[in-house]
């Protein structure tokens, strides 16, 4: 357990897209079945790797899927925590153990996708918020990596 809470983050040994897509689709901004089981497959590549924050119950409440971009840096594919968990640490232990998992592999930058602040969306805007009070920057915003969707590139130093 993550001291002082009641849930842990585990790395997930077993390639396994079942645990991710689970999560994904409790996650109402987690829409299209198509993008959950993309997600799901970055899971099964041999440079990605898996976190799972699980309840007291084993329940699986989030996750976090990095996967090394280069010399430098990782990337956080995909992470969600579920409605009904956040505010109470997980999200911020999912980021902690990819920044764990990037700096054991001599990363110096964490970065990710997410929707941008052009988007002008409720739901977007409280990730951006989330990702900022985690010391992660808004490296640039682009309109032609989604379709519909403006994607913010974030980064964080190591």
């Amino acid at each position: 357990m993550v001291a002082g809470t009641k849930f842990k983050i585990e790395i997930l040994e077993k390639k396994t897209d079942q645990a991710v897509c689970l999560v994904l689709r409790q996650i109402p901004y987690f829409t299209y079945e198509p993008t959950i089981l993309e997600y799901g497959r970055e899971t099964l590549k041999p440079f990605a790797t898996t976190l799972m924050a699980t309840s007291e119950s084993g329940e699986a409440i989030g996750c976090a899927v990095i996967e090394i971009v280069n010399a430098i840096t990782m990337e956080i594919v995909v992470m969600g925590v579920r409605p009904q968990n956040r505010r109470q640490g997980v999200g911020t232990a999912l980021i902690n153990g990819a920044e764990d998992v990037a700096r054991s592999k001599d990363k110096k930058f964490l970065l990710l996708k997410t929707v941008g602040p052009s988007q002008r969306d409720r739901e977007a805007d409280t990730a951006l918020e989330f990702f900022y009070k985690n010391d992660f920057c808004l490296l640039t915003e682009m309109d032609f990596v989604w379709q519909d969707y403006y994607c913010g590139i974030m980064i964080k130093q190591l």
